[in-house]
């Protein structure tokens, strides 16, 4: 028996049968560690909906943290010249079209 299990899952109807099946493989006082690979976290019958509220938030919290630190990165290369704003520009409009034309 394990005291601790790590269990990935996507939400899906599959995912949710395997982590009942590693119940069977735990310590009395064991833990079940769910780790969502999903884009958007839904309950599981281990979890409350508040507690996936709450992980929703802090997801999207850090998501926009990443972002604004790709947009800050860029805008410092920008001002220490390391960035060719124009030319970059031109690489994104490039691959703008190629994808309407897909």
């Amino acid at each position: 028996m394990y005291k601790k299990i790590l269990v990935p899952t996507d939400g899906s109807e599959a995912a949710e049968k395997e982590v009942e099946k590693v119940g069977d493989l735990l310590a009395e006082d064991g833990e079940i560690i769910i780790l969502s690979v999903a884009s958007e976290l839904t309950p599981h019958q281990f979890q409350s909906k508040e507690d996936i509220d709450k992980l929703n938030i802090i997801k999207t919290h850090i998501e926009q943290e990443i972002k604004y630190d790709i947009i800050k990165k860029a805008i410092f290369k920008a001002i220490s010249g390391e960035l060719n704003i124009e030319k970059e520009f031109q690489k994104v409009k490039t691959k703008w079209k190629k994808s309407l034309n897909s």
